[in-house]
């Protein structure tokens, strides 16, 4: 059967009334939600410690160290690092700033780090980055590349009459001086560590073992790993430029043992190793952040992610959703990452 127009007319309002009613009742629980979080965080933050700037926190000692690794690394420029980084004519090494349109000559590295013979590897720059032409023509002279270097270069492994055909302007030698770690060139002749990490070329773990015995050195331990073979030594200090200047040798460094990381981020930041402490103190035993115990809460964190589920015992009055679908998590991903 058929319906008269008015009734469709009735229904069209009904319709409309209905409609228009659930979009007020919609906008007052909105409006109600954006009252309550903004209460919330004002709550929280009335609550909250003094703001302590840590990144901005200074230590004499700290400040030192670094002070005195930026001076170990050699430079033919005086432009610095942040210059360099976007300069497709620089090399960036953890020992040395290279703008390779100035001559290498101007680089003050020590005579004993310096190769004394044919290096072995080699630092090989493009003018623009590295592709599969770059690959293809090092495998074709039969070079091996062996990692990226910023910027636009590439540590590679070739003879000297490979390097000398390799049709790129930058060229230079892997030198000794590049492949130490900055603590052991910081300590000159006072090098203290008695085990050393030496890592080689892929496919060179003799050839390294005999640099580490030639120099006096008792092999201890040893791994593979991505780059090559890596063994732990007993080596003297005073040793250690002669294992440098083995051209299967790609870095050497002092030999430590392995944590989590978790358990430096404190004195990274520089509070206290122990968070039950009812004062805080950095790893000089200076009183930080006024004294104030380290416990946690009233911290903010933002989560971008499937939702959080709200009523999880392990939440519940501890999220803040910017809409109330934030709260829920069907997925269960976001949920898990919060607990973290």
């Amino acid at each position: 059967m058929r319906l008269k127009p008015s009734v469709w007319w009735a229904i069209s309002i009904l319709l409309f009334a209905a409609s228009a009613y659930f979009w007020n009742v919609g906008e007052k629980k909105r409006a109600a939600d954006q009252a309550a979080r903004a209460r919330q965080k004002q709550q929280l933050s009335s609550k909250a410690a003094p703001v302590v700037p840590l990144l901005q926190t200074t230590n004499s000692k700290t400040n030192a160290v670094a002070a005195k690794r930026t001076s170990v690394r050699v430079s033919n420029t005086t432009r610095r690092l942040a210059e360099l980084q976007n300069d497709k004519h620089a090399i960036l090494l953890r020992n040395a700033l290279i703008d390779t349109t100035k001559p290498l000559s101007d680089l003050k590295i020590p005579e004993k780090w310096r190769a004394k013979g044919a290096p072995g590897s080699y630092i090989v720059q493009l003018d623009h980055p590295l592709d599969r032409m770059f690959y293809n023509t090092l495998k074709g002279y039969g070079a091996r590349f062996v990692s990226y270097i910023p910027n636009n270069a590439a540590l590679i492994e070739a003879t000297e009459d490979v390097i000398n055909k390799l049709p790129y302007r930058t060229q230079l030698a892997y030198e000794p001086y590049y492949k130490v770690d900055p603590k052991i060139i910081m300590a000159g002749d006072n090098v203290t560590n008695e085990f050393f990490r030496i890592t080689g070329f892929a496919g060179s773990r003799d050839r390294v073992a005999s640099a580490i015995t030639g120099a006096g050195g008792q092999i201890v331990g040893e791994e593979n790993m991505v780059f090559g073979p890596s063994l732990v030594a007993r080596v003297p200090g005073n040793r250690l430029a002669d294992i440098a200047q083995a051209g299967s040798v790609q870095a050497i460094e002092p030999a430590v043992q392995r944590t989590r990381l978790n358990d430096l981020t404190r004195p990274t930041v520089a509070v206290s190793l122990n968070p039950t402490n009812s004062i805080n103190l950095d790893y000089n035993g200076v009183n930080y952040a006024g004294g104030n115990p380290l416990h946690g809460s009233n911290i903010i964190v933002n989560i971008n992610d499937t939702g959080v589920d709200g009523s999880h015992p392990d939440l519940t009055n501890r999220v803040i959703g910017d809409f109330p679908t934030s709260t829920v998590d069907f997925d269960g991903h976001g949920t898990h990452v919060a607990g973290i």
